[in-house]
């Protein structure tokens, strides 16, 4: 099994930013036209504020991609969400990856028929199943939210660099 190092969506945190930025010049147009200082240096200063979360995110995956390969992962990746467990053996690859949705993993199985019957139970599992439908079965991936994976060291890791 290989882990993939850390990804996360450019566009999203660029978006993020030339949204703020927008946000700043329409405001300072507003005080100057209107001349209220206080109120506008206010929303100016809460604008900025909306920044720090994708900065602190980039900075905390840059930083990530250097650990990623030094995680020793026990034998099964419980997923409590789809109440079902996958075999480290069975994983071809791990890719997790940040994007505006949040933090989320990507598994890549060797025999997607093995867990074919085991998704079916759950919803979620449907919806996974559905999305391979569409994707079309040369690529077979599962995206899971870092949050429903229990006890697992890549999450502890990453909770750990995120905190």
């Amino acid at each position: 099994m290989e882990i993939k190092s850390i990804k996360y969506n450019k566009l999203s945190v660029i978006f993020h930013f030339l949204i703020v930025i927008i946000i700043w010049v329409l405001l300072l147009i507003l005080m100057f036209k209107t001349s209220k200082i206080g109120g506008v240096l206010f929303i100016l200063i809460f604008s900025t504020l909306l920044l720090l979360p994708s900065i602190i995110f980039v900075n905390n995956f840059i930083k990530l991609n250097e650990d990623i390969n030094e995680i020793i992962i026990s034998e099964n990746l419980k997923i409590n969400s789809l109440k079902m467990s996958f075999k480290y053996s069975d994983i071809e690859q791990i890719y997790p990856y940040y994007s505006s949705g949040g933090i989320f993993i990507i598994l890549k199985l060797k025999d997607f028929k093995k867990y074919e019957n085991e998704l079916k139970k759950t919803i979620l599992g449907r919806i996974q199943l559905l999305n391979f439908r569409i994707l079309g079965k040369s690529k077979i991936f599962i995206n899971l939210r870092f949050v429903d994976i229990e006890e697992n060291e890549l999450l502890k890791l990453i909770n750990n660099k995120c905190q």
